[in-house]
């Protein structure tokens, strides 16, 4: 994978929602508005959401699976980032207490809705395509 740039990790920094895109068990795509946050290394990008979700339907089975990200859904942004990569279940206690600071730290009323069926999700960039409508023609960065 390319090196982000830093005017691309800043963007996905900024940025607060995304549309995640898994497949089901079945093999059927499916996608979701989801909020988001990140390391600052941007090595992950982190997802709070609970069993029994279709979005973690195949994770539950498989442990990992694939998944693709949308940031930048607004024509009011005129730029937009997809991401591919593998999605999994964090099980470590360690990792989820550093999401859970992470998380919390961005979005502090997410913390009222966490109980026994709460799981993190963390997704790992193996590719990613930005598009920068501003400029004619639009700029494509991989």
């Amino acid at each position: 994978m390319n090196t982000i740039p830093n005017k691309i990790i800043d963007f996905i920094m900024q940025q607060r929602a995304c549309v995640l895109a898994t497949a089901t068990l079945h093999e059927n795509v499916h996608a979701a508005a989801m909020l988001y946050s990140c390391n600052e290394n941007l090595l992950e990008l982190y997802f709070f959401t609970e069993k029994g979700t279709k979005k973690v339907e195949k994770l539950l089975d498989a442990k990992s699976c694939h998944a693709s990200i949308v940031i930048g859904t607004t024509e009011e942004l005129k730029q937009t980032l997809q991401l591919s990569g593998t999605l999994k279940i964090l099980e470590d206690s360690d990792a989820i207490s550093m999401v859970k600071r992470i998380h919390y730290k961005k979005f502090p009323l997410s913390k009222s809705y966490e109980n026994q069926e709460t799981l993190f999700l963390a997704f790992t960039i193996e590719w990613w395509r930005h598009t920068d409508y501003e400029s004619r023609p639009p700029i494509i960065t991989e």
